[in-house]
């Protein structure tokens, strides 16, 4: 087993994302913590889809995971509740492809579209499907996170556009 797919790794990946997308999903806390967030979020996804082995945390912060065997638990936690879909065939997503998904979701997260009403629940949400999908090495979960997430990429293009022509429209009307 080599590096980039040792189960160490994966489950510390795993279970950081999963911790930092969950803040970001409460609604009225998801604003607040959505940049910070976003910013986590981006610094594992860089570091994932350069094939880091074991994220680089802050010395803090790896003290807190570190005393307590939180990755080891939230990755057994997880697994538990997600049995019946463990049993399902896994196509296989590949490491780069999770780290570009993490660091994407991550910058649509700190975009200050966190202050629109449930904006960050999309990004927030593909972070932790990609956290699950690492945590329980199913790659089921990372290909629902990048699909929302490139899904939530399109929306955001095809609202943008219908602002800019609605602006243009209401400018040549005054006019």
């Amino acid at each position: 087993m080599n590096a980039a797919t040792s189960p160490v790794s994966r489950d510390a990946y795993g279970a950081l994302l999963v911790m930092i997308a969950a803040p970001a999903l409460v609604p009225g806390l998801g604003a607040l913590a959505a940049p910070f967030a976003g910013l986590a979020g981006l610094a594992l996804g860089a570091q994932l889809a350069i094939g880091r082995r074991i994220p680089w945390v802050p010395s803090r912060v790896r003290a807190w995971v570190t005393t307590a065997p939180m990755g080891p638990r939230m990755s057994l936690w997880i697994q538990k509740r997600l049995q019946p879909f463990l049993r399902l065939p896994s196509p296989g997503f590949p490491r780069v492809l999770a780290g570009l998904t993490v660091a994407w979701s991550s910058l649509l997260l700190v975009l200050p579209l966190a202050f629109v009403p449930f904006s960050n629940m999309a990004p927030a949400l593909a972070l932790g499907l990609v956290g699950l999908g690492l945590a329980a090495r199913k790659s089921l979960f990372g290909w629902l996170g990048a699909a929302l997430s490139g899904g939530y990429t399109a929306l955001l293009i095809l609202v943008g556009e219908a602002v800019l022509l609605a602006g243009k429209a209401l400018l040549e009307n005054l006019s």
